[in-house]
């Protein structure tokens, strides 16, 4: 099956080095950073869980840096599943064409389509846009 793709900005946020997640706008990237299960002040808990708050002046420093990254992502069907009314937790379910694996993300109540999502199941990252 042959799937269109487009070409699309991705944000993706870090830590140093570290891939922390992507977003489609540098404001939802932001945003993504200071939700983040790792954005914190170590003292300011027993866990050193978290990394820091601070941003790093270039993408070799320490800290949360947001990088623009030009991809093309293949547009994909997908079914969101679940009934936010009713209590449930909504999951975009989607495959990749790729490796052929079904995945489920969690979504919030406001999620639109499509949505970006991605497959780490080769040394290249290759990001989809899943429409429902």
């Amino acid at each position: 099956m042959e799937f269109e793709t487009s070409e699309i900005t991705v944000y993706e946020y870090r830590w140093g080095r570290r891939l922390c997640g992507f977003a489609l706008t540098r404001d939802s990237a932001v945003e993504g950073v200071q939700n983040h299960y790792l954005y914190g002040e170590r003292e300011n808990t027993e866990a050193d869980s978290f990394l820091g708050t601070k941003w790093a002046e270039s993408n070799d420093g320490d800290g949360w840096w947001i990088e623009p990254k030009t991809v093309f992502a293949v547009k994909l069907p997908g079914n969101l599943k679940g009934n936010f009314a009713e209590g449930e937790t909504a999951h975009l379910i989607w495959q990749c064409p790729h490796c052929g694996e079904y995945y489920s993300d969690d979504t919030a109540e406001d999620t639109a389509s499509p949505q970006l999502v991605c497959c780490s199941c080769s040394r290249v990252k290759k990001y989809y846009l899943v429409e429902f």
